[in-house]
């Protein structure tokens, strides 16, 4: 592995884990529902998959767990991300937990278009 590898396959995903349990302490502080815990937990991997994806396409080689990773997020991440954002259209004022749950949900539907047209014209 060279160190383009090490830092996107290594320190990236594990950066991502800190942000989630520092997030996962926050949430139980709070006596928030458990539920969006997974939310958040996808959230975060659909995210650490597209940040992976978009790396792996400018700075690597693609390799098969790319095309994969590339499929998942192309595929299965839009219609989770969808659920998610469905689910908690009512519940963004009831807590500011929810509203990034929301927003992030959304954003991911509006970001990951644009992401895809500029890696085909790039």
């Amino acid at each position: 592995m060279n160190t383009k590898e090490i830092i996107i396959y290594l320190i990236f995903p594990l950066f991502g884990i800190i942000v989630y349990i520092f997030l996962v302490t926050k949430i139980w502080k709070e006596k928030s529902r458990n539920s969006i815990l997974l939310e958040f937990f996808l959230i975060f991997a659909n995210y650490g998959a597209l940040i992976i994806t978009i790396l792996t396409f400018y700075l690597l080689n693609w390799s098969a767990v790319a095309v994969m990773v590339y499929f998942y997020v192309t595929i299965a991440a839009p219609i989770i991300m969808a659920i998610i954002a469905f689910r908690h259209r009512k519940n963004k004022k009831e807590n500011n937990l929810y509203k990034y749950l929301y927003y992030s949900a959304i954003s991911y539907i509006i970001l990951f278009p644009l992401v895809c047209v500029l890696m085909y014209f790039s």
